[in-house]
């Protein structure tokens, strides 16, 4: 598998899948992503690969997702984080390298979902990046990177 560098996957964001980009993305993997398609979205789990890919109903790639634990039949991604950010940093390091997050949230219990995972959210002009913790609340589990339009509304900021 290539590793690319966070910015260059934050260059595809937007980008149609169809394109020269995001194909020769695609084909630097090892394996075939398993596709599961909805009504207004193209979803691309590469789990070997540790990422998925997600494209809105006009095929434009919205959002990147980065598996760091093994979950849900994804391998640990070995893509790099970006920002500097390494897997072995936990949420203060983040903070620390990053500054004050734009959004943050979870923690809690919920009804339907039980514990809800800790996030945080940087963002970052035509994107933003999301850090999901595991449930020690400090390990990072998840990083998307996502285009402004996927930043969901009505987010905690504290």
């Amino acid at each position: 598998m290539t590793d690319p560098l966070s910015s260059e996957l934050i260059a595809l964001l937007s980008k149609p899948l169809g394109g020269a980009e995001v194909c020769s993305f695609i084909k630097s993997l090892s394996g075939d992503p398993e596709i599961t398609r909805t009504e207004n979205e193209v979803y691309y789990g590469f789990k070997r690969n540790g990422f998925s890919l997600l494209a809105d109903g006009s095929e434009r790639l919205v959002a990147v997702h980065m598996h760091f634990e093994r979950e849900d039949g994804y391998e640990r991604c070995v893509i790099r984080m970006p920002a500097g950010v390494e897997i072995e940093d936990r949420k203060d390091d983040i903070i620390d390298k990053l500054g004050p997050p734009s959004a943050w949230g979870g923690g809690g219990e919920s009804a339907i979902y039980g514990l809800t995972p800790q996030w945080i959210r940087y963002d970052l002009g035509d994107y933003a990046v999301h850090f999901q913790f595991a449930d020690d609340g400090v390990a990072i589990a998840l990083v998307t990177l996502m285009t402004r339009d996927m930043v969901p509304s009505g987010d905690s900021r504290g």
